[in-house]
């Protein structure tokens, strides 16, 4: 098996794994959308007008993530990945490391590897 077959990527955009000079193109998964949702409390306001959050600790709801399967991963955005805390999914590592970029602040083009959260 290929890399691309292990591989189920559930953002809204293709992912490009660049490994040992070779690009691997992940395709989003069409119509599935996966989201974390979370309760938050105020912590302050600045000037007495902007009120400032926090996530409250524990409170993560991820939704639409498909159940674990043998032989596969999920690629999810960070914030999902976080919160899903399982050894099956991954965000793309974006670390400026570790990425390819359309010029000197463009976008990413590439990144070389995922990061777990576990």
């Amino acid at each position: 098996m290929d890399i691309e077959e292990y591989l189920v990527n559930l953002t809204p955009h293709p992912v490009v794994l660049e490994i040992e000079g070779r690009r691997y193109v992940i395709d989003s998964e069409q119509g599935q959308a996966v989201r974390v949702s979370y309760d938050l409390e105020e912590v302050f306001k600045i000037g007495d007008k902007v009120p400032v959050y926090r996530e409250v600790p524990g409170s993560a709801i991820v939704k639409g993530l498909p159940d674990p399967q043998p032989g596969k991963y999920f690629i999810t955005s960070a914030m999902v990945a976080r919160a899903a805390h399982r050894p099956d999914v991954f965000s793309p590592n974006t670390h400026p490391k570790y990425v390819k970029r359309a010029g000197r602040a463009g976008p990413i083009e590439t990144v070389s590897g995922l990061i777990t959260y576990v």
